[in-house]
């Protein structure tokens, strides 16, 4: 299905008039005390605590950039089973997929073949990007199994300021849930024509404040569509030997001020590649985990101290077959093989002093201890084609001031320092400003700078190659945001940025797994996003985001992978009582340019039905891509167009024992 500018176009005006239209209503009777504790995500997302864009607990409202939230009622009503998935709901997100790993486009920024290391990612503030690639993991390998997930806060712009490295387009904080939300037994299941999912969790609180949780899931798919768009008839009959499996342990503990927090995930990826001698399977294993522990004490009446420490473990390994090096008839294709492994340890301490009723203070330092860095490229595992083994120490001190200069005024500065034995020397400033114009309406200003510093195999690559190290990518940010809750209920939210884009990394288009790398010429990026949502007394639900960008280079032209236009917007009813609901979501995107082609703009509609017998169970019959439409993305350095998924018919059950 190929959406034209002009039908987009209407799309669009007709979608923001409804908006508009709608505003101006009554406002309903207000929810009765059982209905809220029914229905505990409804509600104002501005007075929803967050910690992401300070790293102090605040409500969205305080927050001095805008933050999008997704909760985990979102999630459940239409089944969302990765966190790809999730962050397509958000406004300016653009997820693509190559049926192994998801690939995150942030306002108009997605580079081929990037994986995600442009923005930062944190499970409860524990950073999870990896030491190799600086990966964020959204497709199903991803640590937690989004039943586990009680909200994502996404902070678009530079965050370079707080949090130093990969903060960079925006900040990804998943919040998982918390034992009053898991406890006693928990059994989930769900089946569909491309995946089955299922996770069990047991979790445990007593009267002195002891309380904890485990949980195992497992995620499976069989038959995989080939998504290759120029693959072979006899490539596309051997889906049947195309799958994933992905095993996944997680779990809590915390009494008081004190919680201890691990997860990890074991993945198993089978792919069939065509050569000429016939098909021959390829393969990914990959391991990833991290344990963490936080704790947090009251010092003085006016300062508090933070602490958390973490320790991480990755390990990446793909087999390829090949034919590069000729074996005689009859024997088995030779194999590249490629071993990435890193190890390492994050130490966070801030101190929080409040100054005075009006000025609030928050000073840290942030270590990462890379104990281990190292990939291997070898033929069969024995003739080594190329081998680096390093380690890294990092360090960031940062500081950041709030100071309340009226009752409506609040000014934000920020700054931090950081350095490496990999020659690292960045500062990073922000200021921000937040206008409470009147009760109902609230203006944000902020300007910042971020970076991103080649990470280890960018570095080990070029010196694999005998090539320049790539620059620290910079970007300078400034947005406008304006808030407004109307009369009528309703809650709207628009944002204008500009970014400036210097050092851009890049690869140049291939196959190879070792391709050098290099600074692209300065680009810019500028946009407008709209997002208005309204939850009614009878549960009812409405949101709509539009999303307008365009990033281009200094010769005028769009970068790769990401549309204009973006329209979402998602619906939620109930049907019968407060029990039966009807869920619907539609994703529109406009035409994307990439390195060898122009991809045509497309709609996808989801669909969902779910019985809520009470906040513990609830089963749900979905369909997603409802008309079956398939688009293409090209999100590798290849540029070869990759089919994305096609329609999927799911039962899901979600069953507690907790009374």
């Amino acid at each position: 299905m190929t959406i034209t500018s002009t039908k987009l176009s209407r799309w669009l005006s007709s979608a923001l008039l409804l908006s508009w239209q709608v505003l101006a209503q009554q406002t309903p009777e207000p929810l009765s005390l059982e209905q809220l504790l029914q229905q505990p995500s409804t509600g104002s997302a501005a007075d929803i605590e967050v910690s992401t864009a300070s790293r102090l607990q605040q409500s969205a409202a305080q927050s001095a950039q805008v933050t999008y939230l997704i909760t985990a009622d979102e999630i459940s009503r239409l089944n969302l089973r990765t966190l790809g998935e999730v962050l397509s709901l958000l406004p300016g997100l653009y997820v693509s997929s190559d049926s192994s790993l998801g690939y995150v486009t942030a306002r108009g920024i997605g580079r081929p073949g990037d994986y995600n290391s442009r923005l930062l990612f944190l499970v409860d503030g524990t950073r999870v990007n990896d030491n190799i690639y600086d990966a964020g993991l959204v497709g199903s390998n991803f640590y937690l199994d989004t039943q586990l997930i009680e909200r994502v806060e996404f902070i678009p712009g530079t965050g370079s300021a707080l949090y130093g490295n990969n903060a960079y387009l925006g900040v990804v904080n998943i919040i998982s849930k918390k034992v009053h939300q898991l406890q006693d037994a928990q059994i989930f299941g769900s089946v569909s024509n491309q995946q089955q999912d299922w996770l069990l969790s047991y979790g445990l609180r007593n009267d002195d404040g002891h309380e904890g949780y485990v949980a195992l899931s497992r995620n499976q798919r069989l038959h995989i569509p080939i998504v290759n768009s120029n693959s072979s008839a006899a490539l596309q009959q051997a889906r049947s030997q195309n799958s994933d499996h992905n095993n996944k342990l997680a779990g809590s503990y915390s009494y008081r001020r004190f919680a201890l927090t691990f997860a990890g995930v074991q993945r198993d990826r089978l792919e069939p590649l065509e050569l000429s001698r016939g098909i021959s399977n390829g393969s990914v294993q990959s391991d990833n985990a991290f344990v963490a522990a936080r704790y947090a004490e009251q010092l003085t009446s006016t300062l508090e101290w933070f602490g958390h420490l973490s320790t991480n473990s990755m390990l990446y390994k793909t087999i390829t077959p090949t034919e590069q090096v000729p074996v005689p008839p009859g024997q088995p294709a030779n194999s590249l093989v490629f071993v990435a492994k890193g190890k390492w340890t994050n130490l966070d301490q801030r101190l929080r002093y409040q100054a005075s009723a009006s000025q609030l203070w928050l000073f840290g330092v942030d270590v990462q201890r890379d104990h281990h860095q190292s990939y291997r490229y070898a033929l069969n595992d024995v003739a080594v084609i190329s081998a680096a083994a390093s380690d890294n120490l990092r360090i960031g001190w940062f500081g950041q001031h709030e100071w309340r200069l009226a009752p409506h005024h609040t000014l934000v500065t920020g700054l931090r320092y950081d350095h490496s034995q990999e020659q690292l020397q960045q500062w990073s400033p922000k200021l921000g400003w937040v206008w409470q114009w009147t009760p109902a309406d609230q203006l944000r200003l902020n300007f910042g700078r971020a970076f991103r510093a080649p990470n280890e195999y960018e570095l080990e690559t070029n010196r694999f190659y005998q090539q320049a190290t790539p620059a620290s990518e910079q970007i300078t940010t400034t947005e406008l945001s304006w808030q407004r809750q109307w009369l009528s209920g309703w809650q709207s939210n628009v944002s204008v940025y500009k970014n400036d884009i210097r050092h851009l990394i890049t690869s140049a288009l291939g196959n190879s797994t070792l391709v050098p790398f290099f600074n692209e010429s300065p680009v810019s990026a500028k946009g407008v996003e709209l997002s208005v949502q309204r939850y009614f007394a009878d549960q009812t639900d409405v949101s709509l985001s539009l999303s307008v960008q365009q990033a281009t280079d200094q010769a005028g032209a769009d970068l790769s992978n990401a549309p204009q236009q973006m329209l979402k917007m998602s619906f939620d009813k109930p049907l019968w009582r407060d029990e039966v609901f009807v869920s619907y979501r539609l994703f529109a995107a406009s035409k994307r340019r990439t390195p060898l082609t122009e991809l045509g703009g497309f709609a996808n509609h989801d669909l969902a039905l779910r019985w809520q017998l009470d906040l513990h169970r609830q089963v749900l019959f979905s369909m997603k891509n409802i008309t079956d439409k398939r688009h293409l993305d090209a999100p590798l350095p290849s540029a070869v167009p990759l089919w994305q998924p096609s329609r999927s018919i799911e039962l899901s059950v979600h069953w507690g024992f907790h009374e």
